[in-house]
């Protein structure tokens, strides 16, 4: 039994006939009362299943299958410039379920099929890899490179260098074992991370002296686009990609656009 408040206007039969309950049943519980008054409680019998009900079913749904952005280098573009050559469209899929309700709430939702309808249509983003964007932001006026702080970018100053710059060679070729982990020279933004043509798997940086770092030919990289780098940070793997004789990093010092002998501010 549980308290029940009379409603104005209600009687005796109408809470009876509600709850199911005989007159006998209602005495029992409230005494003989042949009119009662709104705003008072009296007690009714509210009938508990002794069995859960459980009932199970399949359901099909239609959801929507997201699509993949995919992203397209381009050296027509200038590096750090992109745009969205064609909008990605979502799929559309039909999935039956085994459903499992008990007493009207839900149970369990168990996938046992899935039919497509319509393929998902990739986005895909142009990005570009133009040389002369990596400078156009530096905002230095001298060529000169200020404050350099440059360290070795083989991690514990392995390897040695196997080509020099100048003639046109525009770094430095550091030989290191395959695996060798390549650090940034100094801290700063990571302006490009990826496929470089020639240079294979590439990282540049920008640093806060107008400067730019360029570390090629990784079989890794370990950062990414628009990351902030400290200096010893690890940002790739020393390997062979792109065009390369042997197992080496490429180490180039840029400004404005003008490659430097790096031997000249590695510190």
């Amino acid at each position: 039994p549980i308290d029940r408040v009379v409603k104005q206007g209600e009687t005796v039969e109408d809470i009876r006939t509600q709850y199911g309950m005989s007159a006998k049943e209602f005495a029992a519980l409230n005494g003989e009362l042949a009119n009662i008054r709104s705003g008072t409680a009296v007690k009714v019998l509210v009938w508990k299943p002794v069995f859960d009900v459980k009932i199970a079913r399949s359901e099909i749904v239609k959801e929507q299958i997201p699509f993949r952005s995919v992203k397209i280098p381009s050296k027509s573009y200038p590096l750090g410039k992109s745009f969205c050559k064609r909008k990605g469209i979502p799929g559309e899929a039909e999935v039956t379920y085994n459903v499992t309700y008990v007493d009207g709430e839900e149970a369990s939702r168990v996938a046992v099929s899935r039919q497509v309808i319509t393929e998902p249509i990739d986005e895909l983003i142009i990005t570009g890899l133009k040389s002369k964007g990596y400078f156009a932001a530096s905002g230095e006026g001298s060529t000169e490179i200020v404050n350099s702080r440059f360290i070795w970018p083989i991690a514990g100053h392995a390897g040695n260098i196997t080509c020099r710059f100048g003639g046109g060679h525009r770094g430095l070729d550091i030989a290191a074992p395959a695996g060798t982990v390549v650090v940034a020279s100094d801290a700063g933004t990571v302006i490009f991370s990826g496929w470089e043509g020639s240079y294979g798997k590439s990282v540049v940086i920008r640093h806060d002296n107008g400067s730019v770092t360029r570390y090629a030919h990784n079989s890794e990289i370990l950062v990414r686009a628009g990351q902030f780098v400290s200096q010893s940070g690890a940002i790739a793997i020393v390997g062979r990609t792109g065009f390369a004789t042997g197992v080496h990093l490429h180490f180039e010092v840029i400004a404005n656009g003008v490659h430097k002998n790096p031997l000249r501010y590695i510190n």
